[in-house]
């Protein structure tokens, strides 16, 4: 598969732009699991958001945290991931600002956590739709990576064709005024009492997921997938920090993590890390249709 490297005027390399599968290997690609529909499986995960909901608003009502955003979730039906023919999840760190602008709130916890579980639902799941994976954010590394990786599994698929998660599911205000991890006490909250990250996957089915994560994030993967194992590729030239396939039961065969595209972009190790994550992807999506 080749690839190339576009550089900007002094001589840096930018963001990896990947030459796609061909017509002939995505349509050997397995379709819809038989009897899975995005609806459905939407509305099991809306269910389990909304029992959730309430132990995150009692575990948080005597932690601090400055500026605590909306907690992300996700709407599988949103957009066009069941259409895509290679179901692709990325996972995050944690949300940095997610949420579309909302002038009468500013997505802030504070106000988000007074309403009721279905109303409160609904308007983070109106919240992702409206981000539509972050179409106005393609300028960060975070975003190009993601759309580069996911066309190209899908050269012929939908523009908005994947999902997207978080490890941790809020962000707040740090100490230099900008946003970002929340802080120990909220994450611990979060994996305590809102634990879906493994619904998410079981019930989004998808066939790749890849934590853009980093390995300092690998016990945070622990606690949402107990037992998970991290396993470095052999022959990729790249050590266990750099790519790993992440095994669980509750994850498809084709889960890698590798670090967050910003700092695979800095080091410029981003080719070699998306290269052969996405020639591992095809070899064993192929091999298993096949």
């Amino acid at each position: 598969m080749e690839y190339r490297t576009e550089r900007n005027a002094s001589g840096r390399p930018q963001d990896s732009e990947f030459k796609p599968m061909t017509a002939n290997e995505a349509s050997e690609m397995r379709a819809n699991p038989k009897g899975w529909n995005s609806k459905k499986a939407q509305a099991e995960l809306r269910a389990v958001y909304e029992e959730k909901f309430p132990r995150l608003v009692s575990a948080l009502a005597g932690v601090e945290a400055e500026g605590l955003s909306y907690p992300q979730i996700v709407d599988i039906s949103a957009h066009d991931y069941s259409a895509a023919r290679i179901k692709l999840l990325i996972i995050g760190q944690q949300t940095q600002s997610w949420y579309s602008d909302d002038a009468s709130h500013n997505g802030e916890w504070s106000s988000i956590k007074k309403h009721s579980p279905g109303d409160a639902v609904g308007k983070l799941l109106d919240c992702y739709a409206k981000f539509k994976l972050g179409e106005g954010k393609m300028q960060t590394p975070f975003w190009r990576y993601s759309y580069n990786f996911y066309r190209a599994l899908n050269p012929t698929g939908p523009t908005h064709g994947f999902i997207w998660s978080n490890l941790v599911k809020m962000d707040g205000v740090n100490k230099k005024g900008k946003r970002g991890y929340p802080g120990w006490p909220i994450e611990e909250c979060l994996i305590q009492f809102f634990d879906v990250v493994g619904s998410e996957v079981e019930l989004a089915k998808p066939d790749v997921t890849v934590f853009f994560t980093g390995h300092g994030y690998d016990k945070c993967i622990e606690r949402s997938f107990p037992g998970a194992q991290f396993e470095r590729v052999p022959h990729s030239g790249l050590d266990g920090k750099w790519l790993s396939v992440v095994k669980h039961d509750r994850l498809p065969q084709c889960s890698y993590r590798t670090y967050h595209p910003g700092y695979l972009n800095r080091m410029r190790k981003g080719d070699s890390a998306l290269e052969k994550t996405i020639e591992l992807t095809i070899h064993k999506l192929l091999g298993r249709s096949g």
